[in-house]
């Protein structure tokens, strides 16, 4: 088995040729069906087969991650091949582990197309599912398929295994597998059935005979969880509730703090109240109290509830245990009953903007569905908003640079908030990416950083400097992008490829209408005008030299970046229309903070400034020697904004 768990979205492909993040612009793209809440027609024959559904009995129950009534979406790579697809049990499942399964529920849209159906049980991700270790195959004209409405994609499927399962401490991959044979049809082009939802262990696995052609965990995308249950019998817990470690979180000085926390019913009784207590550097607080608006009744769910910390009296990083004692006014009877995590207790709240990394391209024909999320937080949040649009989707684009492997963007559209999940860069992991920014807004930098960038016609490039004022202590990484606005040309390089001009304008959200049918952009490859283009960076340069910072000890950086040579690209590029974005990364890999700001042409060839609002304060010669009037040869020149530079004068 060759197993990745990479982060393949959208681009698991035919044919893949990459360069830094180049992929070829006739590659297959795993997707969603574009439009997901548009209804689809079932055939008849489709609709007159019976109905398989298994009641379970009184010591069994349903389980999987998707919640039956939930929103289901399709997904496929529009492609007549083989599909893979499974979900796993953990070997820490606290449900599931050291009970029997008695059969397996899956979704089909489209069976007029498929063949080979079949359902099987592994310990691994198996290389042949012919050889798993148990393997039903299906009739196909006995299954059920077709959608039963705008969101709710394919038709339910009960299948029971010849003989119960017993899972063991293992865990056990739970999969169903098909053949597709025609792409005639919408639940044929995306025939996998999904669920909302993401970031769940287990959740997603998937495999195709020529696009995906390793196994790959997807539960860290946007594709959703597969549609996928399990009858499970055995024993039940009735008031259990294990919580999920939390992460690093911040607060204020005296501020409470609060969050959700994410917390898997193992309860047939489910969730409808619960105490806990928060441990603080080993000091357990007062139990509380909290009652749920609505009960949790989903068996092995995953549901999130806000839980309190309280004030801290002292600065620095606070380690924290939440404990579940009660369920439902009685003792959690849960295996795991803790959740661990820090909260880093701050002295003030600072100024912060969020990293937005888009890959795109303009050979991807879904995104300028990218475009329109990207201009859609630019618009909404301003000063906030550091995007960075990635053009490395296709060779052939003439935005594309080199830029840093550790951003963790293989698919196109796709984007992450400050080195977060993956997520659309329209949707995000809900239904606006918005929603998405305005969370990240609300965690709190513990370093602040102000930024000036200032162009030098001279010598093309862009000299930025950086001052960090940290509140807690730490070793950092610092990275420099250029960032370009307005980019167009007339070459055929240029134009933008889109598959919303298939649709009419009337079933596109507002903001996508003008790359629908009849819109300004409505047609298959537009001429493209691109913003918040990366340029340049300091991935491709000399590394930055960040010492390591300490609590309130202001530090200053310098670093120049310049423009890049290649043509047409330098054509496009207008020095009044870029910035500069400085961020700073954490050991984990996390944007810490990170800013924006306009470059400003203020020197001519001479050393004469060119802004009336930026005045020339002081000028030295490069031994140090202050002088009153421009020197040939390198001149440091101070100005009234705090700046300072080198300029070579002739």
């Amino acid at each position: 088995m060759n197993y990745k768990s990479t982060t393949k979205a959208f681009l698991a492909a035919l044919a893949l040729s990459w360069s830094t993040f180049a992929m070829t612009a006739d590659a297959q793209v795993l997707q969603r069906s574009p439009m997901p809440t548009f209804p689809t027609v079932a055939n008849s024959t489709q609709a007159q087969a019976p109905t398989l559904k298994l009641d379970p009995a009184a010591n069994q129950i349903w389980w999987g991650h998707y919640t039956p009534g939930n929103d289901r979406s399709g997904l496929g790579v529009q492609n007549a091949e083989t599909y893979d697809l499974a979900i796993q049990i953990t070997p820490d499942n606290p449900v599931v582990v050291g009970k029997k399964i008695h059969a397996v529920r899956f979704y089909l849209r489209d069976k007029s197309g498929l063949k080979d159906v079949k359902v099987w049980l592994s310990k691994t991700l198996p290389a042949n599912v012919s050889k798993a270790e148990v393997v039903k195959d299906l009739n196909t004209a006995d299954l059920n398929a077709g959608d039963e409405g705008q969101k709710k994609l394919g038709k339910v499927n009960d299948i029971k295994l010849d003989a119960p399962y017993e899972v063991t401490s293992a865990g056990v991959y739970v999969g169903v597998s098909f053949t597709v044979t025609s792409t005639k049809s919408d639940g044929l082009n995306f025939p996998i059935v999904t669920g909302d939802g993401k970031g769940i262990k287990g959740s997603i696995f998937l495999r195709t005979s020529k696009s995906v052609k390793d196994w790959g965990d997807f539960k860290d995308d946007k594709f959703g969880l597969l549609a996928m249950q399990v009858l499970v019998e055995g024993e039940f817990t009735q008031n259990a509730v294990q919580p999920m470690d939390f992460g690093m979180l911040t607060t204020l000085l005296g501020k409470a703090k609060e969050f959700e926390l994410s917390m898997v019913n193992a309860g047939s009784a489910g969730i409808t109240d619960f105490d806990y207590t928060v441990t603080t550097d080993g000091t357990v607080g007062a139990e509380k109290h909290v009652t749920l608006a609505q009960p949790y009744k989903v068996y092995g769910g995953t549901t999130k509830v806000a839980v309190t910390l309280d004030p801290d009296a002292t600065l620095g990083t606070k380690e924290k245990v939440i404990t579940i004692t009660k369920i439902n006014g009685v003792a959690n009877e849960a295996a795991v009953k803790t959740a661990k995590g820090q909260l880093v207790v701050l002295s003030k709240e600072l100024p912060r903007a969020v990293l937005v990394e888009e890959f795109t391209g303009t050979g991807c024909p879904w995104c300028p569905r990218g475009m329109a999320g990207m201009a859609k937080m630019a618009k909404t949040f301003g000063e906030k908003f550091a995007g960075v649009a990635l053009h490395n989707f296709n060779q052939s684009d003439p935005m594309s640079i080199s830029y840093d492997r550790n951003v963790g963007l293989e698919g196109a559209p796709s984007c992450r908030l400050n080195r977060g999940q993956v997520m659309d860069p329209y949707y995000g992991t809900g239904e606006d990416i918005a929603d998405d920014f305005r969370k990240e807004l609300t965690v709190l930098p513990f370093v602040g950083i102000t930024l000036s960038g200032v162009y030098d016609k001279e010598t093309d490039k862009v000299t930025a400097q950086a001052t960090f004022e940290p509140l807690v202590s730490g070793n950092y990484k610092l990275a420099y992008v250029l960032t370009a606005d307005g980019l167009t040309g007339d070459e055929n390089a240029w134009k933008q490829a889109n598959n919303y001009a298939q649709f009419d304008q009337n079933r596109l959200p507002d903001d996508m209408k003008p790359y629908g049918k009849g819109g300004e952009f409505g047609q298959k490859m537009f001429k493209g005008v691109y913003d918040d283009v990366a340029i340049a960076s300091s991935f491709s340069g000399a590394a930055v030299d960040l010492p390591a910072l300490t609590e309130n000890n202001i530090v200053k950086n310098s670093y120049t970046l310049a423009l890049p040579t290649k043509q047409p690209l330098r054509k496009a590029i207008n020095v009044e229309k870029m910035h500069v974005i400085a961020f700073l990364l954490d050991a984990q890999g996390k944007v810490v903070n990170a800013v924006k700001a306009p470059v400003k042409d203020v020197l001519g060839v001479n050393g004469v400034i060119a802004s009336e609002n930026i005045k020339e304060v002081a000028r030295y010669t490069i031994d140090g020697r202050r002088i009153s009037q421009p020197q040939k040869g390198v001149n440091i020149v101070k100005l009234s904004d705090g700046t300072t530079f080198k300029v070579l004068v002739k």
